[in-house]
């Protein structure tokens, strides 16, 4: 697959580097750092679409809003409970119901930047790399995003040689 000089000028824009730099950064940073990285991206594409077709601004704060309860939950938890393991789905607490929460608001996110996207590369059919899958996108978001958009980079790099 070959890019256009404009399509290609896109997904320089919205590079953002290795996407195990992501992975390692969320996990450094106990997940706060997807929120931000969801900002920078949200902007990003919303340079190159109709503002009708904007990917809402209001998902950095709701995220990371939920994200940052998740973690205080969490160690409220962790210290009422001395750390100690327990028997319990993580449905019984009010963490895991914000870990849902927030689990909801992160694919629905990667599948709104993936509409926009399957917008600005318009992939012909599924075997077309600038095609994102759903049920990718659905199990890694945001990670899944980020690797996309390298890989049709990277293969772009190798045809243009």
């Amino acid at each position: 697959m070959t890019l256009n000089q404009y399509t290609r000028g896109i997904l320089d824009h919205l590079k953002y580097g290795s996407t195990w730099k992501l992975v390692f950064l969320s996990i450094l940073t106990l997940g706060l750092y997807i929120p931000f990285y969801m900002r920078r991206q949200t902007a990003r594409i919303n340079v190159y679409v109709d503002r009708k077709d904007y990917i809402p601004e209001w998902y950095f704060p709701v995220t990371l809003g939920f994200t940052a309860l998740s973690l205080f939950i969490e160690l409220l938890i962790g210290l009422e409970t001395n750390f100690e393991p327990k028997v319990a789905t993580q449905y019984d607490t009010p963490g895991g119901l914000t870990d849902v929460i927030l689990a909801i608001f992160l694919i629905s996110w990667a599948f709104a930047a993936r509409r926009r996207m399957h917008y600005l590369l318009n992939p012909e059919d599924k075997q077309d790399l600038g095609y994102m899958s759903r049920l990718w996108t659905f199990i890694f978001s945001t990670f899944y995003v980020n690797y996309k958009i390298n890989r049709l980079l990277q293969e772009d790099d190798k045809h243009s040689l």
